[in-house]
């Protein structure tokens, strides 16, 4: 079962849309201020993200700049902001998707659906991989149980490498699976 963390202070909302996606076979949990929100998704590594922007303590904003550091998962921000530009600048600054309050929980599956769909073709990126000292588990490197943050480029060259431990690799592999030249070289500077 897929796992859902909703950020939002409003406990109504929490509620209704929780008790509508566990009908719905999820596992979902909340947090109700956008501090609480990152801790809740650093700890549970959820699948999908349910975010709003109208946040006490720390806004939608700040909170989806902070997710991006750390999870590619989808973030679908729900908001009562109906201003196209503010669903611009969310788009831009990470958030899969938008929704406008008040919405129907119909579409807001739907749209859960399409968002773990797309995801899921790249499923393979949330196996756990472990070598040594080092795991990767669903976006985040653990060294030493440290957590330590890496560019998703970064992230891919590791998984790669950890993937196949013993391989001695040519430049040229490094250009093909990325769709850049030379980017072994370009990180190494």
């Amino acid at each position: 079962m897929n796992k859902i963390a909703i950020i939002e202070d409003d406990i109504d909302i929490c509620n209704m849309i929780a008790k509508f996606l566990e009908n719905n076979k999820y596992i979902v949990h909340y947090a109700l201020n956008g501090a609480e929100g990152i801790e809740l998704c650093k700890s549970l590594v959820p699948d999908l993200i349910i975010l709003d922007i109208m946040l006490p303590r720390l806004n939608g904003n700040d909170v989806l700049q902070r997710l991006r550091k750390f999870t590619n998962a989808p973030v679908i921000v729900v908001s009562a902001k109906t201003m196209v530009q503010t669903k611009i600048d969310l788009l831009k600054l990470g958030a899969d998707d938008y929704m406008t309050k008040p919405f129907d929980l119909h579409e807001l599956l739907a749209r859960i659906e399409a968002n773990l769909k797309r995801t899921s073709n790249t499923s393979c990126q949330n196996d756990t991989l472990t070598y040594r000292d080092i795991e990767i588990n669903n976006s985040l490197v653990y060294i030493k149980e440290v957590l330590v943050p890496f560019t998703s480029t970064e992230l891919k060259i590791l998984r790669l490498l950890l993937q196949y431990p013993q391989k001695i690799f040519q430049s040229k592999i490094y250009m093909n699976p990325f769709g850049m030249k030379r980017m072994l070289m370009m990180m190494i500077r």
